[in-house]
């Protein structure tokens, strides 16, 4: 079991402006199981500040590998 924070912002800028006040955040759990061919991984994750018209309010991923 894992416990993550995730942020990221997207512009059409080529580089990083760390006073975008664009910011989002999400928060989730997770679970790692490792296979011969890399750690399967099952993911559920919520915005920390919603925008209820665009956002939904969770999100699950599956993924199998290694994130870098």
């Amino acid at each position: 079991m894992v416990g993550f924070v995730d942020g990221g912002v997207v512009t059409e800028e080529a580089t990083f402006d760390s006073s975008v006040d664009d910011m989002r955040w999400g928060t989730g759990l997770g679970v790692r199981y490792y296979t011969p061919v890399g750690p399967l991984r099952l993911d559920v994750a919520v915005p920390i500040d919603r925008r209820s018209d665009i956002d939904a309010p969770w999100q699950f991923y599956i993924s199998l590998g290694q994130a870098f």
